[in-house]
Order: structure tokens, then sequence, then C-alpha cells
């Protein structure tokens, strides 16, 4: 392969990598340049691909690859983690970047670098390895990963502008179980004109948690942009707790959208909001908390718990309820729980997990945690319960989201492979959507759930020592 000097001004070490990809071991790649000077900076980070480094004469060298069959790049990675878990990140960082070098197409290797950079503090390394996980294959679904990126980095505004363009083409019964349609009713999308004196109606897009979480931007709606009515369109079992909220006038099951919708301006996906504002998502007016139990199903759980406040009053949540098996946010093995327990041993704890099946009903009896599994019908009975609560812990589920809402305070409990963008910067306590809540994050890349909540004990035992209930 033959590159000439123009296209070598200026090439990062990344361009480098792509050409010496597509060659076989012992491949050459010859350059024409006007000096060694040019290009040395690049070979010295390529020295773990090439092999050689020959002069043909003044102005052109040829590299030679190394007679190594790359293979699957998850040993590199592997080894990658593995280092992280030691707190040897120099070591670590070497490994991605080898790993990058060798498999220049798999955007996993920078994924690895984005996290750890992120992790570290290092915000340029992190904004550079996301644009290159897009750019190491360009593909619509990468396109759509790496704005989940941009968005982990906290900037919204190029965040959400990007995961619209990438879903620009997708159908919208992909984007909602119940997605609008008829003409009229899609002409009514929301352009960015101004909503105030309108009806505006949020329309439901993905699950439970993002309800909830986007329900946020309700008082943003009422309140500053001055819309007259605004209607939220939510899975059934989150419509009645999002009633509660103070900005929002009717909330319907989405399912039955036909029945309730009659006359109203303008429509709008939940994560297509934000793509109609510049200024930062943190100077927004907001409402904290905004949503709560109502009267009726905060008196049903009264006496649940002893008149004595002495004790703490914790909520436990371990995985998602109408998901299978193979979601990586959820915790299936509850005796990995035993560790989170046992760190308040004089809490009263009680389970907010629903759908229990008979080995998780029996881990609770042995602990004695009550639960309610029965009598919870949806979110709304559930807010009735929590409401009495001092601390929530749980993994990435609505419970913790619907804690936040509540302004109740908690911990949401991250394993890394399933780390979401909108718990904020990898490594860091908190997140712009829920003040009260903290993240605790998996302590490395291959941490197991055993590990994660391990860690979680030792934050639970240090934020309930001292304190009085």
């Amino acid at each position: 392969m033959l590159v000439a000097h123009a296209v070598l001004q200026n090439a990062p070490v990344e361009a480098y990598a792509h050409w010496l990809r597509v060659l076989k071991p012992e491949g050459s790649l010859c350059l024409r340049c006007n000096s060694f000077d040019a290009i040395k900076s690049a070979l010295v980070q390529l020295n773990t691909v090439i092999a050689d480094i020959r002069t043909l004469d003044n102005h052109s060298f040829v590299l030679v690859k190394k007679p190594y069959d790359a293979g699957d790049p998850s040993f590199l990675l592997t080894l990658g983690a593995e280092k992280e878990a030691r707190q040897a990140y120099d070591e670590a960082i070497e490994l991605y970047r080898q790993a990058a070098l060798w498999h220049a197409a798999n955007e996993q290797t920078y994924y690895r670098q984005f996290m750890l950079y992120q992790r570290l503090g290092w915000h340029a390394p992190a904004e550079k390895a996301a644009q290159q996980f897009y750019l190491c294959r360009q593909t619509p679904a990468l396109k759509f990963q790496q704005a989940q990126l941009v968005l982990q980095m906290q900037d919204y505004p190029r965040g959400f502008r990007q995961r619209e363009k990438a879903v620009a083409n997708v159908a919208l019964h992909h984007r909602s179980p119940f997605p609008p349609e008829g003409d009229d009713i899609l002409a009514k999308r929301w352009q960015r004109q101004s909503p105030k004196g309108k009806t505006f109606v949020i329309w439901s897009e993905l699950g439970l948690s993002d309800e909830i979480m986007f329900a946020q931007l309700a008082h943003l709606f009422k309140r500053q942009l001055g819309v007259a009515k605004l209607i939220v369109l939510a899975h059934a079992d989150a419509a009645a707790l999002l009633q509660t909220h103070p900005d929002i006038d009717e909330a319907f099951d989405v399912a039955t959208w036909h029945e309730h919708l009659t006359e109203f301006d303008f429509w709008e996906f939940p994560y297509a909001l934000l793509t109609r504002f510049d200024r930062p998502f943190e100077t927004l007016p907001k409402r904290h908390p905004y949503l709560f139990a109502e009267k009726a199903q905060k008196r049903r759980f009264i006496g649940v718990f002893p008149l004595n406040r002495s004790r703490a009053r914790i909520g436990l949540a371990w995985r998602n309820a109408d998901i299978p098996e193979d979601d990586i946010r959820s915790v299936y093995n509850v005796q990995d729980l035993d560790a989170l327990v046992a760190a308040a041993p004089d809490a009263h704890w009680v389970c907010l997990q629903q759908n229990l099946t008979a080995a998780e009903k029996q881990w609770l009896e042995k602990h004695r945690i009550a639960q309610f599994s029965d009598e919870i019908g949806g979110l709304a009975d559930l807010a009735g319960l929590m409401a009495h609560l001092d601390f929530v812990v749980s993994t990435d589920t609505p419970v913790i989201h619907l804690a936040g809402a509540m302004g109740i305070e908690g911990a949401v409990m991250l394993s890394a492979p399933a780390y979401a963008w909108n718990w904020g910067i990898a490594g860091s306590k908190r997140n712009m959507w829920y003040p009260t809540v903290e993240n605790w994050h998996a302590p490395h890349p291959l941490a197991s759930w055993r590990e994660i909540i391990s860690e979680a004990a030792q934050h639970l035992h240090a934020h309930l020592h001292n304190r009085t209930f």
C-alpha cells in the first residue's frame, strides 16, 4: 500500500492503524514524505504493530507489519481490564492502545478507553475515544451509540441532537410501543414553534425509567415555556403516578391514546425534547421533588413500620421486574445481596421488588425483610410504600428513578457492562437528574455483582454511620 505525502500531512496515528489493518502479516506500507521527522511521532506509538522500518530514499519509507495474528481483541481488552482492577492504569491504557492498533475497526477498544479516561477525569482523551468509537466503522448503529457517549459526557445539546439524527429514519413503531399515527397527528410533531398557550403532548417512547426521568421536564414546559395544558402519554403503570406531578395536567395510558387525545397542538417524544434547547441542562429550571405519593396510598403502609424511629428504613430492589435473566443491569442471585444487608443489621429493611420468585421470597424470609409484592399493583402503590423510607438501594431499575423523583435519598448500584448515560460521567458520585441519588460504581470493568455489592455495603455503612433517625 502506498500513501502519498499530501495524505500523510497531519494524519493522526489512527489513520496509520487503519492503513496497517488491511495489510496481511509482513505486508508493507509505503510512505512518501519530505522527512522522517514528520512521521516519527506516529511511528513511536505504532511500535507494537510495526516489525521493521526501511528507508527507500530521502522521501520514501516502508513500514512492515509484524507477523502476528491479531485474532480476537477480547484477549487484550481482558488484560487491560485486569490491569484496571489492580489500578495499574498506565498499563491498562497501553493495552487498550495496542488493542486499538491491532483491531482498529473494533468499537469496543475505543469504548474501554473512553470509560477509563472518564473514570480518571481525563476529558480530552475521553472525547477523542468517543470520536474514534464511531469513525472506526461509521455505521448508523455506532452513530446512535456514540450519541449515548456524548450524553454520558453531559453534553446534552450535542448528544440529543446527534441521537435524533441517528434515529431520523427509524420507523415510529420502533420508538414507541403505541406510536402516533394518521396524517393529522403526525403533522403536529413539534418543530420548535413557541408552545406558549398551547396544548402539548409528551409521547411515551421507551420504558418506565425514562418516563419517570423525563417527567422532570414538565416544569420547564409549563412554567417557563408557558404551555397551557401539558398531557403525558405513558405506560399504564406510570400514568397514575405521573398525575401527581404539579406541572402535568393529564396523564393517560399510551395504549389508549385514541380514546383520550382529542384537541392538541403539538406532540414530541421525550428524547427529542432537549434537542430544542442550547442551554446546558443544569441551568434549566427544575422542580425537586416532582412526583409524590397519594395520601390514600401512604396510609395503606403506615402500619408496616414500628413507631420507634430509631432504626433506618431502607428499601431494596435488585432487578427489573419484567425483563428476562439476560438483563445485565439486574442481580439474579439474591445471595449476592447478603453483604449489603449485613452492612446495616439494625435497619428496618423493606423489599421494593415485584414479581418475586420462590427463591427470592425464601431469602427475604431468612433475612426478615418485609415484602409486599402481592399488595403493590403499580408505581403509584409503590410510591405510597416508599414515602415512609429513609433510603433506597437499587440496581438501575424504575425503583431508583422513582426514589430520585420523590426526593428520597438513595443509591444506584451500577455494573460496568450496563452503564447508562443518564448516570453521568463514569466514576462520578452524582448525576444531573436526581440530586438525592448517589452513583455506586463497579470498581473495575470485570467486577462481578458480588464485588459491586461488597463495595456498596461499605458505602452504605459509611452513609449510615453517625446518622440518627
